[in-house]
């Protein structure tokens, strides 16, 4: 998979704009709505790897890039929601495992040949 390049003038773009609109859960923006209001010029895919490249960083420390499906993006500097983001990202990591083993064990176990009975014609 190509990792998208992604400049530190865009992780430090989206960290002001965050940190002046978003910056607690109750003013949380999600994707669609961030890139229209705000004239971002991204797709989704490439927001997508402007956050993973915040994150991974740690570029908006002291706070943290959190997010969830219902409410979207936002900044924290809250211990709790940090810690609940994390627990939120550990249970989809430990899905995708057990999901994963489920399926390498299928590729690697030799499949049984099923017998063919015989018929008794006579």
């Amino acid at each position: 998979m190509l990792r998208k390049i992604v400049s530190h003038e865009e992780a430090n773009n989206l960290i002001e704009l965050l940190r002046k609109s978003h910056s607690t859960k109750s003013t949380a923006v999600k994707t669609d709505v961030l890139l229209k209001n705000h004239n971002l010029g991204y797709s989704p895919r490439h927001l997508r790897a402007i956050v993973e490249f915040i994150r991974q960083n740690d570029l908006a420390a002291p706070s943290y890039l959190v997010s969830n499906t219902k409410v979207g993006y936002w900044l924290t500097s809250d211990t709790a929601e940090m810690k609940s983001f994390l627990d939120q990202e550990l249970d989809r990591v430990s899905n995708q495992v057990t999901n994963i083993n489920a399926l390498r064990m299928r590729l690697i176990t030799p499949k049984q040949k099923k017998q063919v009975e015989q018929l008794h014609i006579f």
